[in-house]
């Protein structure tokens, strides 16, 4: 690998856009390889479906196809089969998600077990015109299974001889079990977005922002990079709230896909939806995917007409590796016949209900509120709702979804959906990931009526959460974090923190909206308190910075100190721009790549490369620069698939860029 600097000219700043997912739950202990994965991706036929419950790929639809192959389900005529094995029995979720084109008609979606009538909950949702617009719903079910049982996604109108077109479809039965790795990510948008002219081809979709529960992900630009050791099978879902373009009467058709390195039909996770630009709607989807080290989780998205600018409300992807440990604790609760909500006043949260439960293990259900049982439900989890409502209000309501993890709304696990009249039944799904650590980590499912105190109707809901890691209350902190502040200088952000003690603390990251922008080592284990200092010399005069720290064990467990977030305002009056780095272009890349550097005088600089695990790979340059604009050349031919991380020092002052090498 070498590395050259060459002086250059000025060159146009490059920027991206991407969207988001949604997973699946399990509530006992399941072997390795018991899960199954279908889906219809792009589909064009139509069947003629009335009141009795047709399976969706049957008859002229296209036909599922099988993504992922496992030991104790087989596939065949669109319907998943469980081997005569004894391995195979136990308790299982069902995540499945439809978008359809069909005419104006209530419609009901389901799982049948054994080719019976579909298990409750059921759910809905109304197609209100005569246009065959595409809708979305998506639900969960957890259900007990045993040897030679078929499971297949089953569809019926409210009327008879309806047309019906599978136009993407997810199947999925797995296990969420624990995996002793403890890997899981995230991200959210959870601030309205706009994109401009998305344009009628797949493009990745930014203004997602990192969450703070991940283990085993580094969050890119609006992307999730996979870190060194962690490859293996990940269930990966996601739920998007926004509004499209075009009018009532011609709403425009807006498709989303979850990928992996930037390569459409890469997961078959995908979903469609008409919706016009005073619309709010809601998809989602989920399915299995296979990662190895440096993959790259996004999400893009599509209009049917470039000149449409839609805008996404609220937006969440979730995932976490599959795993054969029966999760510790886990809950369920279930509505399945309709429930009015009593909303007093507009913009006002209220709790959902009337829930059944529907399993439980270390939880308990009291008045529609899951309450903890035992300090073994300590940990994370992952948790996925699935609702269909309607509105008393004529002229139809905006509403808002959200769960409550104690007294506070979980910003990862919100949506929102508009229902156009007191006729229209919309579906709505949210998933996420969240931690438990106190006996006070209540979950409550509430709803918020954002344009009126007119009543609402819950016709069929389902919640279900289930523990992906376990952490002991007694389990020591990495680190205790006195103090985390942020100052201008004459040359940047100058980050100060103090550490009171430190276990098994390998190093610090530290966040900038979002983004990794520097590395430091920790100080190990140690009872003495310990001073850290960095500048953040990359700055831009009148923006607004967060700053997040977060260390990172010697076992690469990261803990991210979200109480302690400090933002900051640059004053343009005292900003001195002694240097200006930019960001590796491209990046991914294979096999160089390029960073470009400013200096407005001449400087001593030294650049080192280090991977993930701290270790030095190459002292890429170390000497005297002039001024000027350069660019540092790297060659990656002779490093391994991976992610790395440029260190620069120039006269002192560190700065870090993250680059990706994808052969």
């Amino acid at each position: 690998m070498t590395a050259l600097f060459q002086n250059i000219g000025k060159r146009a700043k490059i920027s991206y856009l991407v969207v988001f997912s949604l997973l699946c739950l399990s509530f006992s202990s399941l072997m390795a390889q018991e899960y199954g994965f279908i889906h219809i991706t792009d589909g064009t036929g139509t069947n003629s479906v009335g009141t009795t419950w047709t399976n969706v790929g049957a008859g002229n639809a296209n036909d599922f196809v099988e993504s992922t192959s496992s030991t104790y389900w087989s596939y065949s005529n669109n319907v998943l089969t469980a081997a005569n094995n004894p391995a195979v029995e136990g308790n299982y979720c069902i995540k499945y998600s439809l978008s359809f084109n069909a005419v104006a008609t209530v419609w009901y979606m389901g799982i049948s077990i054994d080719g019976a009538d579909p298990v409750e909950p059921v759910f809905t949702r109304s197609i209100s015109n005569d246009r065959k617009d595409t809708g979305n719903m998506s639900g969960i079910l957890m259900v007990s299974i045993t040897q030679g049982q078929t499971v297949e996604m089953v569809v019926k109108s409210s009327l008879a001889a309806s047309d019906f077109t599978p136009v993407y479809a997810q199947l999925s039965v797995c296990p969420a079990a624990q995996n002793p790795e403890n890997l899981y990510s995230g991200m959210h948008i959870h601030t309205t977005t706009t994109y401009t002219n998305l344009g009628i081809a797949f493009a990745k979709l930014t203004g997602f922002t990192s969450i703070p529960e991940s283990n085993g992900w580094t969050f890119g630009t609006s992307d999730l990079i996979a870190n060194e050791g962690s490859d293996g099978l990940y269930y990966m879902s996601y739920s998007v709230s926004f509004t499209g373009g075009g009018t009532p009467t011609a709403p425009g058709l807006f498709t989303f896909e979850l990928v992996k390195n930037d390569v459409n039909g890469s997961t078959n996770i995908m979903t469609a939806r008409s919706t016009n630009e005073t619309d709010i709607g809601n998809v989602s989807a989920g399915g299995l995917v296979s990662i190895t080290a440096g993959d790259i989780i996004s999400l893009e998205g599509k209009a049917s007409n470039s000149t449409y600018d839609p805008s996404i409300v609220k937006a969440t992807i979730s995932m976490f590796k599959m795993g054969d440990t029966a999760p510790n604790a886990n809950g369920g609760m279930v509505i399945t016949s309709d429930q009015t909500v009593t909303i007093g006043a507009q913009n006002t949260w209220t709790t959902v209900g009337d829930y059944t439960i529907h399993g439980a293990n270390l939880w308990g259900l009291s008045s529609n509120i899951f309450t903890i049982n035992s300090t073994n439900a300590y940990g994370y989890y992952y948790l996925e709702f699935s609702t269909s409502l309607s509105t008393t209000n004529t002229v139809g309501d905006v509403v808002e979804l959200g769960v409550f993890v104690g007294n506070s709304l979980n910003s990862h696990l919100t949506v929102k959906r508009r229902l156009s009249s007191n006729t229209d039944v919309g579906a709505v799904c949210g998933i996420g990931l969240f931690k438990v650590d106190g006996p006070d980590s209540t979950i409550t499912l509430k709803i918020n009526n954002t344009t009126s105190s007119n009543d609402l109707t819950i016709k069929k809901s389902m919640v279900g959460f289930s523990q992906i890691r376990y952490v002991s209350s007694d389990t020591p902190l990495p680190i205790t974090l006195s103090d985390f502040t942020a100052k201008q200088t004459g040359s940047g952000v100058k980050l100060d923190w103090q550490t009171a003690s430190e276990t098994n603390n390998a190093k610090f990251l530290i966040y900038r909206d979002g983004e990794v922008i520097a590395s430091i080592d920790g100080g190990g284990t140690t009872s003495e308190p310990n001073y850290y200092t960095i500048i953040d010399n990359y700055i831009v005069p009148g923006k607004t910075y967060t700053y997040v720290l977060a260390d990172v064990s010697f076992s690469n467990e990261e803990v991210k100190h979200v109480e302690k977030v400090v933002t900051i305002t640059i004053n343009e009056g005292r900003v001195i721009k002694d240097y200006n780095i930019g960001y590796a272009y491209p990046n991914p890349f294979n096999p160089s790549t390029v960073i470009p550097v400013n200096l407005s005088t001449e400087a001593r600089v030294i650049v080192n490369v280090f991977d993930l695990a701290g270790n030095r790979v190459l002292n890429m340059y170390e000497g005297t620069i002039d001024e000027g604009s350069h660019e540092l050349h790297i060659d990656g031919r002779n490093l391994s698939t991976g992610i790395y991380l440029v260190h620069f020092n120039i006269e002192g002052i560190s700065t870090i860029r993250k680059i990706s090498l994808m052969k």
